[in-house]
């Protein structure tokens, strides 16, 4: 009788612990890891004004899904080499250019189909750049809001390649040693790189 109770009570333990890991499960998440190209257009009309900043990046970041739709993370960007060109007496001075890029962005993608996925990113964060002079280095950074469009193209159940991501930033200020008056600087970028799944299939 004390075995049929036991197992009874253990049965139903088992089942009420099924249907809350159920109710529980834990949130599916991803993680990219992307190239980054940057550029930064300028005048360079008068002395010291510059003509371009450009870096390429280490990029990664991470999302929580919300649902197969909407994911919700963090990105982080850091320079690997960079330069900018500025312009001096008919002539054009070459320094070095590091980049520093961190916030918080929001995924917009489409259905999950066989083979594509279009998407959406909306992004707001920070931005710092360092000009490399002989003796010294520049620094400033400013906030940036935002969105990129791309796509990708799936290769298993939890990894996708990012065939291309193309975007655009606008900074809310302008950095002071790129000697540009009342512009709003636009950051333009390119990323390619692989998203990695965790938990159920996108």
């Amino acid at each position: 009788m004390t075995s049929k109770r036991t197992l009874l009570l253990t049965t139903f333990l088992l089942a009420g612990l099924g249907g809350a890991t159920a109710q529980l499960k834990l949130p599916t998440f991803d993680v990219e890891v992307k190239v980054q190209q940057t550029l930064v257009p300028g005048s360079g009309e008068s002395g010291g004004e510059f003509e371009f900043v450009e870096t390429t990046n280490f990029y990664a970041g991470g999302h929580v899904q919300i649902n197969q739709y909407i994911a919700i993370g963090g990105y982080y960007g850091r320079s690997f080499r960079g330069m900018g060109k500025f312009s001096f007496d008919d002539n054009s001075v070459q320094n070095e250019i590091l980049q520093l890029q961190k916030g918080i962005d929001i995924r917009i993608s489409t259905s999950r189909a066989k083979n594509w996925r279009k998407y959406l990113v909306v992004n707001y964060g920070q931005i710092e750049m360092v000009k490399v002079g002989e003796s010294f280095r520049s620094s400033d950074k400013t906030s940036a809001f935002g969105f990129n469009l791309g796509i990708m193209r799936r290769l298993s159940n939890n990894l996708s390649l990012n065939v291309i991501e193309l975007g655009v930033k606008i900074m809310s200020d302008t950095m002071f040693w790129l000697n540009t008056e009342d512009t709003k600087l636009i950051m333009a970028d390119a990323k390619i790189g692989l998203t990695y799944n965790i938990g159920k299939k996108k």
